[in-house]
């Protein structure tokens, strides 16, 4: 910056070089927070592990930094003079904005766990509709191991019949519609921005619809089916 007479007196501010030594540490692990909530395929049990496992993080953290332990933020290590009680307070504001945040996510735990462990859930805790079926689950040694072997979505949809897991389809249906994860709205813009281009004037907002809802559907036509089905034409 000197060379390019741009100098900064921040940058020879060690205080100032601590905060944002701790900014771009923290700031990475909120990034990658944010990057595995946007993973695709994840149900909405998976978003709040993720968040959950963050919170876990700030409340280890912030003893830690009290104490002047800053192992985990390898960027702020480096740097000396570290107000420790600052950024420990940091943190702990951090992690009460989180929950605060979610607590709506926080009151639907036992739901996400019933969910995601049917075999190892404890049927006194669960809820009294559900409690039959789960009993049925659990002592059947052919669907305790399909659990383990499947996508949760698929042993939901393949394994419980209707007939015999109302209940539990029911319950579970509630917790699969709602989305755990911001992919498809990302992907969905994307799309469309690409798609609108000023070079595909004479695109409609018709075939603009049906090439999205296509595209981001995840469902591939049977080309070989669909062509087989279709009459030869008939010389006469």
């Amino acid at each position: 910056m000197k060379i390019k007479d741009k100098a900064l007196s921040e940058l020879s501010d060690p205080k100032w070089i601590c905060d944002l030594a701790f900014l771009v540490d923290l700031t990475g692990y909120l990034n990658y927070l944010k990057l595995k909530l946007q993973k695709q395929g994840q149900l909405v049990n998976d978003l709040y592990s993720h968040l959950k496992a963050l919170e876990i993080k700030l409340r280890l953290w912030e003893p830690q930094m009290l104490s002047g332990n800053s192992y985990h933020f390898n960027t702020l290590s480096a740097c000396k003079n570290i107000a420790y009680a600052q950024y420990a307070e940091e943190l702990k504001l951090l992690s009460e904005q989180f929950s605060n945040r979610f607590s709506d996510f926080k009151n639907m735990e036992d739901c996400f766990s019933l969910f995601a462990t049917l075999t190892k859930y404890n049927v006194q805790n669960a809820p009294i509709h559900l409690q039959m079926e789960l009993i049925e689950i659990q002592e059947n040694s052919l669907l305790k191991s399909k659990l383990e072997d499947v996508e949760l979505c698929d042993f939901y949809k393949k394994y419980l019949e209707e007939d015999n897991f109302p209940q539990l389809r029911k319950f579970a249906r509630r917790l699969i519609c709602a989305f755990g994860s911001t992919y498809k709205c990302e992907q969905f813009f994307s799309l469309m921005k690409v798609n609108k281009s000023k070079h595909r004037t004479r695109l409609t907002d018709d075939n603009l619809k049906n090439y999205l809802r296509l595209y981001i559907s995840g469902i591939y036509p049977n080309i070989d089916g669909l062509v087989s089905q279709i009459q030869a034409q008939v010389y006469h």
